[in-house]
C-alpha cells in the first residue's frame, strides 16, 4: 500500500554519557529507575526507502518538550468514532510527547484507527486496530531505541503443539516432509520437544514439537491420525506457571522479541545482549541484579525482592479486578431479582415510599404503568408444557433435583385433575 509519507522525524528523550547521570544516592539498593536523566532530543529525518510505508512521516518527541497549553485552546479530539472496534494488544510508551504523536497519527491517509490510554505522567499505551500498522509501530520504535514494548497480535502468533507416537530415532526433516504432504503450507518448522531435565541427563523424550504457520491452529493438524505409517497423537504444551522474563531488558510480563528497550545483562551492570558477557562463574565478584540493584544474585534470581513485589503487585490487580465484576455481577442480579418479586408489581417498583416527597403524577403516567403488568411480566407455564419441559430435560438433572421437580409437578397434577 502506497500512502505517500516522505521523512520520518522522532524526537524522544534518551540516555546522556554515565558522566552526565545524576543520582540522588549511591546506595547499592538504589533502584535503576531513580536515576534522574537530563531530557534530550534525537531528531530523526530519514528512515531509508519506504521501509515503514504506513508510518513514515512520523515524529515522537520527548514528553518535557511539548509546549503547554491554555485550556480554551484546546480542541476536542474524537480519535476512535466507534468504541466497539477491536485492537491489538497495547504499546506501552515511556517518556514520549503523546500530544505530538496523536496529530501525527491522526494526519495519517489512510486513517490509522487507534486509541491511547495514560497511565501516569511517563507511561502510556497506543493501542492500534492493524496487526500491519501494529508491527510497522514496534519495527519504527526499534529502529530509533525508544523504550517500549508490546505484546504479539493474536492474527501473527503462531501455535506449536507435541507430537506424540513416532519412534525416537524419526529424523525431524523426514517428519517435516510427511506433514507438508499431508497438510501444506501448515507446518512452519519441526523440533525435538525437549525439557530442563532431558537437556541436563541428554535425555531423548521422543517427542516433536510442531509449530504451525501464522493463522492456523490444532483443528488444521487434528485430523491426522497416522503419519510415516504409524500411530500418532496431538498435544497441546502444558502452560509454564512462571511469570516471563524479557532476555533483553530483564524485566517481567514480556519476551524479548516484542522489546525495544536497551539491552541490560542478567549477570553484571553492563549494557550488552545476551551471550556477550565476559563474566565467568570463577570469579570473586557476586554477580550483580539490573532490577533491585543489588549485587549477591542474577537478574533472573526467583527470590529477588523486586520479582516478589512484582508477583505480589499482579495478584493485588487480579484480585481487584476478579472482585469489580462479582460486584457487577451482583447488582445485575439484584436488579433483575427485583423484577421477579413475588406479589409485587413492575409498577410498584417506581412507587416511592411514605416518609419521601410524593410527587402528584399525571393520569396518562398511571395508565401506562399500568401496562407494564402487561408486557413486562413473564408468563407463567401450563401444568402441561412444565411437564413436557421435565420429560425431555430430567437425565440432564441429579437425581436429587429431578425427584423435587418430579414431587412438586406431582403434587399440582393432583390439585388440578385430583388424585
Amino acid at each position: 500500500m502506497e500512502l505517500g509519507y516522505e521523512d520520518v522525524e522522532i524526537t524522544t528523550q534518551q540516555h546522556p554519557p554515565i558522566d552526565s547521570v545524576q543520582t540522588r544516592n549511591t546506595h547499592p539498593k538504589r533502584r535503576r529507575s531513580e536515576v534522574l536523566l537530563s531530557p534530550t532530543n534525537i531528531d530523526v529525518t530519514h528512515l531509508g526507502e519506504n521501509r515503514f510505508s504506513l508510518l513514515a512521516g512520523l515524529e515522537i518527541e520527548n514528553a518535557e518538550d511539548c509546549p503547554k497549553q491554555r485550556r480554551e485552546d484546546k480542541a476536542p479530539r474524537a480519535t476512535i468514532k466507534n468504541a466497539k472496534k477491536t485492537f491489538c494488544p497495547p504499546i506501552f510508551l515511556f517518556d514520549v510527547n503523546i500530544k505530538r504523536l496523536v496529530d501525527q497519527l491522526e494526519a495519517k491517509t489512510p486513517k490509522i484507527t487507534f486509541k491511547i490510554k495514560n497511565v501516569n505522567k511517563k507511561k502510556s499505551k497506543l493501542y492500534l486496530s492493524d496487526a500491519t500498522v501494529h508491527s510497522e509501530m514496534m519495527a519504527l520504535l526499534r529502529e530509533k531505541n525508544i523504550h517500549s514494548y508490546s505484546y504479539t497480535p493474536k492474527e501473527l502468533k503462531q501455535s506449536s503443539f507435541i507430537l506424540r507416537g513416532l519412534y525416537h530415532g524419526t529424523d525431524v526433516d523426514e517428519v517435516k516432509s510427511a506433514m507438508e504432504k499431508t497438510v501444506p503450507n501448515v507446518v512452519s518448522k519441526v523440533t525435538r520437544f525437549t525439557t530442563p531435565y532431558s537437556v541436563k541427563n541428554s535425555y531423548d523424550t521422543g517427542l516433536f514439537l510442531v509449530t504451525l504457520n501464522q493463522g492456523n491452529s490444532l483443528s488444521d493438524i487434528s485430523h491426522i491420525k497416522y503419519l510415516l505409517s504409524q500411530t500418532i497423537l496431538w498435544e497441546k504444551p502444558k502452560k509454564n506457571d512462571k511469570e516471563v522474563q524479557c532476555h533483553r531488558c530483564q524485566r517481567w510480563g514480556h519476551i524479548a522479541k516484542n522489546c525495544n528497550s536497551e539491552f541490560q545483562c542478567v549477570k553484571c551492570d553492563k549494557k550488552h545482549p545476551q551471550g556477550e558477557c565476559q563474566r565467568t562463574n570463577s570469579e570473586s565478584s557476586a554477580p550483580h541484579c539490573v532490577n533491585c540493584g543489588v549485587s549477591g544474585h542474577p537478574a533472573n534470581w526467583r527470590g529477588c525482592p523486586a520479582y516478589r513485589n512484582y508477583l505480589a503487585s499482579r495478584r493485588e490487580r487480579i484480585k481487584k479486578t476478579s472482585e469489580e465484576k462479582l460486584v457487577a455481577k451482583n447488582n445485575v442480579n439484584k436488579i433483575c431479582q427485583s423484577f421477579r418479586s413475588p406479589g409485587k408489581s413492575f409498577a410498584s417498583l417506581f412507587q416511592v415510599n411514605a416518609t419521601q416527597a410524593q410527587t402528584q403524577k399525571p393520569s396518562i403516567i398511571e395508565e401506562f404503568l399500568k401496562l407494564a403488568n402487561v408486557f413486562l411480566v413473564p408468563e407463567e407455564l401450563s401444568l402441561e408444557q412444565q411437564i413436557t419441559n421435565f420429560l425431555k430435560n430430567f437425565k440432564n438433572m441429579s437425581k436429587i433435583e429431578a425427584k423435587a421437580e418430579f414431587l412438586r409437578l406431582l403434587k399440582n397434577e393432583n390439585t388440578k385433575y385430583g388424585p
